[in-house]
């Protein structure tokens, strides 16, 4: 009987080991799940901070982050749960532990009786089998007193992480309230960015039609009448000119280059002569008159020389003394008509300003044709003068001409000279008719018959 006794209380001691290390295991899960709150909340307040600095991005992370929080939440309310549950049953354990060893408590108590009375011989040994027990039992209530510690520790913690996944709470109800707030700007943000497109997109039609119509009035800047005959001349012209003038110009350069091909095969044979015959003679015979010519021009260049500087000494004061007579009487009129010089420049000035007002759309478009005008002509000019100076030095006799002056000059006389031509032909006055006598030139001059004053 006491040695089925001794061994219930010590599976009673194995059963309250095995608590103790599941409560261990209880507490040291509960300071995981603080740290884990703690972290979470140390993250969430900086994201909270910073918020306000920009939208989209900050849209998307906070709806990530309160994600993952509510996720985070209803895993650690769903641990705390376990936890709670775990915490009741450790309860229940400790009550039924402390129950047993009241119950070992009566039992030992009734076993010493039982020993005093049955084991008359043997009371030492029993007494050191009770003394055991007793340490025993003194043992389990000090493990029973640190389990109930540990319970209450676990409570504590259990109770702060309440208070830190209430605090997360409000912390994620003040992110929510942020991203509200911050949705609500962009929804603002947008709707104004719209109307400001709309009123973009309105405001380049009107301005499309106002430039429409100053188009429209640059351009009909002629009268309606008067537009309407320059585009009748000008399909008149064109008509006859494509009809009558421009094959007429076809063939007369057919026949002129023609012409030209027949002077320069007449010519040929010519200028071969020229050159072997009369070049040498006319340099060796303008050599001869520079040679003679040469002393007459350098006596005749000094004489010239010494005759103006004798003639500036000898005018020079009476020029300058003319000045001096004449200065005051500049100044006088320079006074006197200044203000009749700034009346008429203050009375063109509104005439001036109009007819620049008037010209100024044109302006742009007539320095742009003047621009392509020039740039052709100097195309034209200088292929001018290329052909010029090749032309010219290709001859021996006019080889000393080919200086850049000299083709210049020739180029453009060349240039100009089409142009003169045209307005001599379409300037040109026709001659004035004179009336044809019907007399014949042969008869000689008759006096006409008087008659007799004595009939």
């Amino acid at each position: 009987m006491a040695t089925r006794e001794l061994f219930l209380i010590v599976a009673l001691l194995l059963h309250v080991l095995y608590v103790g290390t599941a409560c261990a295991e209880s507490s040291s899960l509960v300071e995981e799940e603080g740290s884990a709150a703690f972290l979470v909340r140390n993250e969430a307040v900086p994201q909270a901070t910073a918020v306000d600095e920009s939208f989209e991005l900050e849209l998307n992370q906070l709806q990530s982050k309160i994600s993952y929080l509510e996720s985070s939440i209803e895993g650690k309310t769903g641990e705390l749960k376990e936890k709670d549950g775990s915490i009741e049953h450790l309860e229940k354990v400790i009550q039924e532990k402390s129950n047993v060893l009241l119950s070992l408590q009566s039992i030992v108590q009734s076993f010493r009786e039982k020993a005093s009375l049955n084991v008359g011989g043997q009371p030492g040994e029993v007494d050191g089998r009770i003394n055991d027990i007793q340490k025993q039992i003194f043992n389990l209530k000090k493990e029973v007193e640190a389990q109930t510690q540990k319970k209450n520790d676990l409570k504590v913690r259990v109770n702060v992480a309440k208070e830190k996944i209430e605090g997360m709470n409000l912390k994620l109800e003040n992110l929510r309230r942020i991203n509200e707030g911050q949705q609500s700007k962009i929804r603002d943000a947008q709707c104004a960015l719209q109307v400001a497109e709309e009123e973009m997109l309105k405001a380049k039609l009107e301005a499309s039609l106002v430039g429409k119509q100053l188009e429209e009035v640059r351009q009909a800047w002629l009268p309606s009448w008067l537009s309407t005959h320059l585009v009748h001349f000008q399909l008149f012209v064109t008509r006859h000119w494509n009809k009558n003038g421009k094959p007429v110009l076809d063939l007369t350069i057919q026949e002129a280059l023609k012409k030209k091909s027949e002077v320069a095969k007449w010519m040929h044979p010519r200028i071969k002569t020229f050159e072997t015959q009369w070049i040498p003679t006319i340099k060796s015979r303008c050599k001869t008159f520079v040679n003679d010519l040469q002393p007459m021009v350098q006596t005749l260049s000094t004489q010239a020389i010494d005759y103006y500087h004798v003639a500036h000494s000898a005018i020079k004061p009476h020029v300058v003394t003319v000045l001096e007579v004449i200065d005051p009487y500049v100044q006088e009129a320079k006074i006197f008509t200044k203000p009749y010089v700034d009346h008429v420049s203050k009375s063109a000035r509104p005439h001036v300003d109009k007819v620049l007002k008037f010209f100024k759309p044109y302006s742009k478009k007539v320095a742009r044709y003047h621009k392509k005008i020039t740039r052709k002509v100097h195309v034209y000019h200088s292929l001018i003068q290329a052909t010029l100076s090749k032309t010219l030095r290709s001859y021996e006799l006019t080889k000393p001409l080919a200086k850049p002056r000299f083709v210049w000059f020739t180029a453009s006389v060349l240039m100009a000279m089409p142009l003169v031509v045209l307005s001599k032909l379409i300037l040109r006055k026709e001659p004035k008719r004179r009336p044809r006598h019907s007399h014949k030139t042969s008869h000689t001059h008759r006096r006409s018959k008087r008659s007799r004053q004595d009939k």
